[in-house]
């Protein structure tokens, strides 16, 4: 497609623009190339540049809770980065905090979870009053403004210069090409499965660097397509 038609800006994430990238020919298009939903890899921007491509690369982060982006960061050309791009500063109306576990502001450098605010916060999660309650919360520091902060459970940091930097999660939750998953919720499911008596699912990495699920189980008679029907039968593909 890209050879037919002339692109200019892709909105897409890392783990499948990587997919359908090869050494020799990355996807560019011609102006603008955002990457969101889940960690931006300082490798793919090292590729970018050594392509000698002048589009734009931006960094993108808005959880489907916000209904849009909050945070980005503009590519440096010059800037060599650590692991990980920053996810960047807040726009778009977006008040901001990094706390601790007491929900008190952690400094430049300590890690901490990112509570977000402003225009676009969803009201809740149609019913299920409980997960709404944890996951949005009056802001603790202007509680008479009425603002409602909602729970990333990201696990983020200030750098020096104010941006925001992604260091995982609170919780065991991972991004499958920009899905998000519980394992543990899955590892319930295999625990479930007739003849296995303990099961547990973790995420790895594959030679690319995309994460994938794999499941290990304690069972008297292992029986893989038994346990494979059964996970079918009660949870997305």
């Amino acid at each position: 497609y890209f050879e037919q038609h002339a692109v200019d800006c892709i909105k897409i994430v890392p783990s499948h623009w990587k997919a359908l990238s090869d050494p020799d020919r990355l996807l560019l298009p011609g102006k603008l190339l955002i990457f969101g939903g889940e960690a931006l890899e300082a490798a793919v921007i090292d590729n970018i540049r050594a392509s000698g491509s002048t589009c734009t690369v931006v960094n993108h982060y808005g959880p489907t809770e916000t209904t849009v982006g909050k945070l980005l960061h503009v590519v440096s050309r010059e800037r060599i980065y650590d692991s990980v791009v920053p996810v960047g500063k807040p726009f778009s109306n977006t008040r901001i905090y990094v706390l601790n576990d007491a929900r008190q502001r952690c400094p430049v450098g300590v890690p901490g979870e990112l509570y977000i605010g402003g225009e676009g916060v969803a009201a809740g999660y149609l019913n299920n009053a409980d997960l709404t309650a944890g996951r949005f919360i009056n802001d603790p520091y202007f509680p008479s403004d009425g603002v409602t902060l909602y729970r990333t459970g990201d696990l983020v940091k200030y750098l020096p210069d104010g941006n925001i930097v992604f260091m995982g999660r609170v919780d065991d939750q991972v991004k499958i090409r920009g899905y998000r998953v519980e394992p543990g919720e899955i590892s319930r499911v295999l625990s479930s499965c007739a003849g296995v008596s303990q099961g547990v699912v973790i995420a790895r990495e594959d030679k690319t660097g995309s994460k994938r699920l794999i499941g290990y189980v304690v069972a008297a008679d292992f029986d893989r397509d038994h346990i494979l029907e059964y996970l079918r039968s009660r949870l997305p593909e």
